[in-house]
């Protein structure tokens, strides 16, 4: 997952940026009880993407 959430981040992010759409909102769904840092893990992932660095 470490290596899962900065790809998924910017997979959606470059979609949003490169495709005419009108979605106004992307939900993902993360199962903490499975994997209790999943929450963590993708908000740390997306800080360093919308401040222009690489996860």
């Amino acid at each position: 997952m470490t290596l899962a959430a900065p790809i998924a981040l910017g997979a959606i992010i470059a979609y949003l940026q490169s495709q005419p759409h009108t979605l106004e909102l992307v939900r993902m769904i993360l199962y903490t009880r499975e994997f209790p840092q999943a929450y963590t893990l993708h908000a740390n992932a997306l800080e360093q993407i919308l401040a222009g660095g690489v996860p």
